[in-house]
């Protein structure tokens, strides 16, 4: 892989680099920059998705903080 910075492309949220060292901290010799996109943006769907559940299990026990037994249960329902 190329030279990269660690600023998210606009709207996206998390950098490709760190989704780079995560695949290969799985183990990978070399990564696709399309495949690290794809990671990226299923990694950010399925995160919003746990962090809106959490934000519900919060509001629900009317707290405005996050804490991270609401990540742990949204996770796990």
């Amino acid at each position: 892989m190329r030279k990269m910075t660690n600023v998210p492309e606009s709207g996206e949220v998390l950098p490709l680099s760190s989704i780079y060292r995560l695949i290969k901290k799985a183990g990978a010799i070399d990564v696709e920059q399309e495949a690290i996109k794809a990671l990226r943006n299923y990694l950010e769907r399925v995160g919003i998705k746990i962090a809106e559940r959490a934000i519900e299990l919060a509001k629900h026990e009317e707290r405005k903080t996050i804490k991270a037994i609401d990540i742990i249960l949204a996770i796990t329902q």
